[in-house]
């Protein structure tokens, strides 16, 4: 009798092993935003050529908001920055992305940050967002990659399934997307840009950002040859496909205190290779840049970028020329998003709203007063209560529902539209904030008609407990900014 070939079985679970080994890659890729970005990319890609694109690192993508720039210069474009980016990941970046659309002009911030050789673990894993949409087959993958890591580390940077094989209680097997969700509340997210509406807490040390005078050790170089290569082949590729660059250096609190022969040394390596050189460090009074507009001490937050992508584009529209692209669906679609954001991209003035009340909610819970301090989008509200008052125990199970009503509906959140609310809302536990309460409310609405407080039950919502404060005719009073200025 004849013997089964064994090759048939083996070729079965080779192939099946091969399955599910690439399947566990896509379970245990990494989970962040950079992929919402690149997808992001792909969609629009699909859609239009976008005119113009970013790379970079963070200081990237905190800088320019494709938003504000194709209202400005009536274009299609996108920010590609990733997170600590090293230069030499950035051609490679380039050669996969412009398989996808055809820019006219490509924008590449650098700063002395994103030379070194990553040798911290952190900063390797942000080298991963990048690698992550290479195809592994890629030589020039392999080149970068055993530039960074050590041979021990190459099958965790190839193969996420081995990178985070520890982490198995923490993936769904059955959810294969790893976008990265954001809190609409706290930043601003478009093609690539991320604004953040915080801003530079400690600002003493740097309040003379603008007049310092810049050190310069010329003995000292930044470029070593490898560096010079990595920039001179990014050029080189974006021009040989007829592409114009930029090389540009986004504002950094840091700068002027640095040795600032960084940006000569760079600025000579750029006319070397007959590329235009930006240095924004050099330009805050045009910029009219504040403290204000740091949400740290190297990045800007959503005003500084507003402030500095709109001094670029008119940079821009001065020396290039692109297709007038406002009358393309994608454009204007991108254009509602620009009106629909308008009033976050620009730091109003704070404004404030305060009323003795003295009103009771039940008894020993009796609001003392109220006051609300506006900026933007945020609403920073202080709720005191009778210090006299003693919470029982029986209301530990309370919350305070405090509720803003619009004049106009349209301007509700999508999560009030979607529940079908004629109110933003904002809920907060009583028996744990004590009797002064301190909450923030991010709200659309720019005009309140009235509010209303009350008191519910936490665990099952029976109506209001006890009374409802109703407050009318809001009116804020518009206030000077406590900050420093320079």
């Amino acid at each position: 009798m004849l013997k089964k070939p064994i090759y048939k079985p083996v070729i079965v679970f080779l192939v099946l092993f091969v399955a599910a080994f690439i399947y566990l890659n896509k379970v245990f890729a990494t989970r962040n935003v950079f992929v919402n970005v690149y997808e992001d990319y792909t969609t629009l890609s699909n859609k239009t050529d976008i005119d113009i694109l970013f790379y970079g690192s963070s200081h990237s993508y905190t800088s320019f908001n494709p938003v504000v720039l194709d209202e400005i210069c009536k274009t299609n474009s996108f920010n590609l920055g990733s997170a600590s980016l090293h230069i030499s990941l950035t051609n490679m970046m380039l050669n996969n992305t412009l398989e996808l659309t055809n820019p006219k002009l490509i924008i590449l911030e650098i700063y002395n940050g994103s030379l070194p050789i990553p040798k911290a673990r952190k900063a390797k894993g942000f080298q991963l967002r990048a690698l992550d949409i290479t195809p592994n087959n890629s030589i020039e993958k392999y080149n970068k990659v055993k530039n960074i890591y050590s041979p021990k580390e190459y099958l965790g940077v190839y193969f996420p399934l081995i990178r985070n094989h520890t982490k198995w209680y923490e993936y769904n097997f059955f959810d294969l997307t790893r976008r990265q969700e954001l809190n609409s509340n706290y930043l601003f997210f478009y093609r690539g840009y991320r604004g953040h509406f915080q801003e530079l807490k400690e600002k003493t040390l740097y309040k003379d950002f603008k007049k310092v005078t810049p050190p310069k050790d010329t003995k000292v170089k930044f470029f070593n040859n490898k560096t010079k290569e990595d920039i001179s082949n990014f050029v080189k590729t974006a021009k040989q496909k007829g592409i114009e660059v930029l090389i540009v250096t986004a504002p950094d609190l840091k700068a002027r205190y640095n040795n600032y022969a960084f940006f000569d040394e760079l600025n000579s390596l750029c006319e070397d290779l007959k590329t235009p050189y930006l240095n924004l460090n050099d330009y805050y009074k045009e910029l009219d840049l504040s403290l204000n507009d740091f949400m740290d001490i190297s990045h800007l937050n959503i005003y500084g970028g507003t402030k500095t992508t709109a001094f670029l584009a008119n940079y821009i529209n001065k020396h290039y020329s692109f297709t007038d692209r406002s009358s393309n669906q994608v454009w204007l679609s991108a254009n509602k998003t620009y009106l629909d954001s308008k009033d976050l991209l620009i730091k109003t003035e704070n404004s404030t709203y305060h009323q003795i009340l003295g009103k009771k909610l039940i008894d020993d819970v009796i609001i003392k007063e109220v006051l609300i301090k506006k900026s933007n989008r945020k609403y920073n509200i202080t709720i005191s209560i009778d210090e006299s008052k003693m919470f029982a125990d029986d209301y530990k199970d309370l919350n305070i529902s405090f509720k803003i009503f619009p004049y106009d509906k349209d301007k509700l959140s999508d999560k009030s539209k979607l529940k079908k609310w004629n109110f933003d809302k904002v809920d907060i536990k009583l028996k744990e904030e004590g009797s002064l309460l301190k909450f923030q409310l991010i709200s659309k609405i720019p005009d309140i008609e009235k509010i209303e407080i009350f008191l519910y039950n936490t665990h099952k919502y029976s109506g209001v407990i006890g009374n409802k404060i109703t407050l009318n005719n809001i009116l804020f009073e518009k206030r000077n900014n406590n900050f420093i200025e320079n």
